[in-house]
């Protein structure tokens, strides 16, 4: 430390035990960020591309190889066509509500660690105010102590302790406000690909039907 200034380690360092599950927080936060981000982005790249092939499958009438696209595609909407897809030749009723469990069963899949995210935007702030706490009752406790030896703390040391004590809330509320941008963007991602999701098996949907009609034999005249 250099003229009063200090490294951000040596802050960290100041701010007490508690620093280090908020540290822990804030890899785990943005670890998680990351890898959505990367899911989901791919996903939505090779949603419309499979959804092509897929369809295109159907229209030519290579039910086998529709249905092997649907098995060896590791995507939500892979296995999401497969439900509505094993349900073929069935009233459009009973292919929509596979359609609509599917979708909301990897819906779910969708916001399974987006909750992970929200509990640590929670719990960040709550372990900053609990480091507070905890350095101010130390603090104050050193107060009494001089106190009592007849050497009572100057303004600076006094200073010095409450800005130490701060740094976790800091540090907390912090690690908070960016994993809330980053859980503001990931839910609206999720929120546009279930809608893209709806709207193609919509289109499934009404693809299947048509093909099942097509294929009734037509009662004589």
């Amino acid at each position: 430390m250099e003229n009063g200034s200090m490294t951000i380690w040596e802050l960290l360092f100041r701010g007490g035990p508690l620093m280090v599950p908020i540290i822990f927080c804030s890899i785990l936060s943005l670890a998680i960020a990351v890898e959505r981000f990367i899911y989901l982005f791919y996903f939505e790249k090779g949603l419309v591309p499979f959804k092509n092939e897929f369809f295109l499958s159907l229209q030519e009438k290579r039910l086998k190889d529709a249905l092997r696209l649907c098995e060896t595609n590791p995507s939500p909407i892979a296995r999401v066509f497969k439900a509505g897809f094993m349900k073929y030749g069935a009233k459009r009723q009973d292919i929509k509500s596979a359609l609509e469990q599917a979708v909301h069963f990897e819906v779910l899949q969708l916001h399974h660690r987006l909750e992970v995210l929200n509990l640590l935007m929670n719990l960040t702030p709550l372990l900053g105010f609990l480091g507070t706490v905890g350095g101010m009752v130390v603090l104050f406790h050193e107060v009494q102590l001089r106190s009592n030896l007849l050497a009572p703390v100057g303004a600076g040391d006094l200073a010095s302790g409450l800005w130490q004590a701060l740094l976790t809330t800091v540090a907390g509320i912090s690690v908070a406000i960016a994993t809330y941008i980053v859980l503001f963007f990931l839910r609206n991602h999720v929120e546009r690909l279930t809608m893209l999701m709806q709207h193609i098996c919509q289109e499934l949907l009404n693809l299947l039907c048509q093909m099942a009609d097509l294929s009734q034999p037509n009662p004589e005249v």
